[in-house]
């Protein structure tokens, strides 16, 4: 195998991640994924890994590996999901989420890295498919977000906040 037939097998297998760890209601990604071809039920979500899903999806289509259509609507689920379902407070969201049901996963984090992750994923997808329906779900999203707020009355962001 030439080097480039093997990068191109290894980006191919990184977007497979997310085609298969993915929920295809709300658009959620594990954050890790079995060595086994079995569920993987206990592992909650990430929303880091979500950002980095909405990265993929336009990669794959233009590599071929998934139509536009099929790209654009599981965009639009997973950025209608975080707007208007996925727990949040002062427009960050929390760490880690039930896979299923979007609520936050025992007393995991508000964090701003992993919020600045799954924006950044949105705000390519937004760019990517440059439709008003996604522009509109990023900015309102996005808006929400009150980053003063997460740096706790200092010049640097607040690693986590917890509302325990």
């Amino acid at each position: 195998m030439s080097r480039e037939e093997f990068l191109d097998r290894v980006q191919e297998n990184a977007f497979r991640f997310f085609e298969k760890e993915h929920n295809p209601v709300n658009g959620l990604v594990h954050d890790g994924a079995p060595n086994q071809e079995e569920d993987n039920p206990g592992v909650p979500a990430s929303i880091a890994g979500t950002g980095f899903a909405l990265t993929a999806y336009p990669v794959a289509v233009e590599r071929g590996w998934m139509s536009r259509a099929t790209a654009h609507a599981l965009t639009v689920r997973t950025l209608d999901f975080f707007l208007k379902e996925a727990p949040q407070h002062k427009g960050f969201f929390y760490h880690f989420l039930n896979m299923q049901t979007g609520v936050r996963m025992s007393r995991s984090e508000l964090s701003p890295i992993d919020t600045a992750l799954l924006l950044a994923g949105a705000l390519f997808a937004a760019e990517y498919f440059d439709d008003t329906k996604i522009r509109e779900l990023v900015q309102k999203i996005y808006e929400r977000v009150d980053f003063p707020w997460m740096l706790n009355h200092g010049k640097h962001f607040a690693l986590a906040w917890s509302p325990e």
